[in-house]
């Protein structure tokens, strides 16, 4: 690469960082509203990240490869790069990812306060609710169903399913 083109690798690089830093920062402030609406968590579901981390460590090592071996590009900048996108990937949630807490549950990046769901049962190892018409699940241990079925029906009450397992 002839010196000349440096310049245009930086105005690849610049925006690129600048989006990811942006997205990380939604992904933190989306975290805080989620956590604030679920509360502390009683139960947690994560989805099997394996396939994803193989393929950003692929890419990852890719990447760092190129880097060290081009002496004329901005290696620390696109390794900085690097590093946001892992944070944003290790920081972002899953579609599959369930909590259940305190105040509140979620599935992937939609959370609701108790009160806010449509409909929702108790019954064998899983908390299930309701949301857009769409049912989620997250288990909860046994030992935790009769604190957590207070909680529901002090917030929703007459959202109970009427299905029993």
């Amino acid at each position: 690469m002839a010196p000349q083109d440096r310049p245009v690798l930086l105005l690849a690089l610049l925006p690129t960082v600048g989006l990811c830093l942006g997205a990380l920062s939604l992904v933190y402030f989306a975290q805080g509203r989620i956590s604030s609406r679920v509360g502390p968590l009683l139960a947690s579901e994560r989805a099997p990240r394996l396939w994803l981390r193989l393929a950003f460590m692929l890419a990852a090592l890719t990447l760092a490869a190129i880097v060290v071996h081009r002496e004329d590009l901005p290696g620390g900048l696109a390794l900085f790069t690097l590093l946001v996108g892992v944070v944003l990937l290790a920081k972002s949630p899953l579609a599959q990812d369930a909590d259940v807490g305190e105040r509140g549950v979620r599935r992937g990046w939609s959370a609701r306060e108790y009160a806010h769901i449509e409909e929702w049962r108790l019954t064998g190892e899983h908390l299930r609710w309701r949301v857009r018409g769409e049912w989620q699940a997250c288990r909860v241990p046994l030992e935790l169903h009769a604190a957590l079925r207070a909680r529901l029906q002090a917030a929703c009450a007459q959202r109970e399913s009427p299905f029993r397992a």
